[in-house]
């Protein structure tokens, strides 16, 4: 986190900021904003919920009825940004890539609850900061090729993120379903 977090605000996202200019910048920072403010949506305390459904019963699974809920509230979300999105006459093209990337967290925050609740505490770290170094090695490589540059370069920030959200919650996925169940225990 010491390394990654402030590598990605200083360095990665400054660069990208002053390569697409501060009209593109700003028009994405503008859909950003909008999927942000509707975020809440996509938790409503789920998150503390399944946290403590896993803590009192921890023989057992992560209940299908909570994923089937933080589904609903992703369809939701999806739909309540976009009708937003739209009446504010935003770029959807940018916005459904924002909206993936918001939900694509949302899921990973939802698998990270699980590995902390079963004190799986260095897999969560490891799920905390995996996005980001995912997202950073992809733009230094684009940054450094000059591929970040006009509408082109915006989409390519966004779909760098997207890899790096991916990846983490691929990895949250997996961890919260092949670790032990017991509670305890530091890996």
């Amino acid at each position: 986190n010491w390394l990654i977090k402030p590598g990605w605000m200083f360095f990665i996202e400054v660069a990208v900021q002053n390569r697409l200019g501060d009209a593109l910048y700003g028009k994405y920072y503008a859909v950003f904003g909008l999927a942000r403010l509707s975020n809440i949506l996509l938790d409503f305390g789920l998150n503390n919920y399944t946290a403590t459904s896993v803590a009192t019963h921890p023989e057992n699974p992560v209940p299908a009825g909570l994923f089937r809920l933080r589904l609903s509230l992703a369809a939701l979300y999806v739909a309540s940004t976009f009708v937003f999105g739209w009446v504010q006459q935003m770029d959807l093209r940018l916005l459904g890539l924002i909206i993936l990337n918001q939900v694509l967290a949302g899921f990973t925050l939802y698998y990270r609850a699980v590995l902390q609740v079963r004190h799986r505490f260095k897999t969560d770290s490891v799920a905390s900061v995996i996005d980001r170094l995912v997202a950073i090695l992809l733009l230094l490589w684009l940054i450094l090729g000059k591929g970040i540059q006009g509408e082109k370069g915006l989409f390519l920030f966004l779909l760098a993120q997207t890899a790096g959200y991916a990846v983490s919650l691929f990895f949250s996925f997996f961890t919260s379903k092949t670790q032990s169940p017991k509670i305890g225990e530091e890996e």
